[in-house]
């Protein structure tokens, strides 16, 4: 019974470091390494400035304190040409996206790319010219943590067999 248990929790750990290192890997590759990912660029036009807020609460403690924290995100809409053909874009950035803490910060931040009716730089995948963004290297280092999530859970599979088994 104890070695099933063992190789359940080592399949699972090393299932989930092996997915969020997979994940680390293609964002490494297509920041860095593939330089031309998004290597097209487009003049557009900016059709709609919107956000969204997300709000999550959490409840901790003997007494159940509740707190609550919400991000501002932004929603954008553009449109750009790519040999004579037209395209319609949504995403604002790629990568880790970047906590906004109000509506002004939001709105802040898009202008720094243009304003609605606003001529804009487009940047797209030049072999899927339908892949856009408007911002294309906001990395941090959400990437880091990740890949020193997935080692740590490597680690922890070897620290059961060494312990358990």
């Amino acid at each position: 019974m104890k070695k099933v248990l063992f190789w359940y929790m080592a399949l699972l750990l090393t299932g989930f470091g092996s997915y969020m290192f997979y994940l680390n890997a293609t964002a490494f590759y297509e920041f860095y390494i593939d330089k031309n990912y998004w290597g097209g660029v487009a003049e557009g036009k900016m059709l709609e400035v919107s956000f969204h807020i997300n709000t999550s609460c959490s409840t901790s403690g003997p007494i159940g304190s509740r707190s609550c924290s919400s991000s501002f995100h932004p929603d954008t809409k553009y449109e750009y040409f790519v040999d004579s053909k037209h395209y319609v874009g949504s995403a604002f950035w790629y990568g880790a996206v970047p906590t906004l803490h109000s509506e002004q910060e939001v709105l802040d931040t898009v202008k720094t790319v243009g304003d609605v009716g606003d001529t804009i730089t487009v940047y797209y995948h030049p072999e899927n010219p339908e892949e856009s963004v408007l911002i294309k290297d906001q990395i941090t280092s959400n990437y880091l943590i990740s890949l020193m999530i997935s080692l740590a859970m490597y680690a922890s599979v070897y620290a059961l067999w060494r312990w358990w088994l």
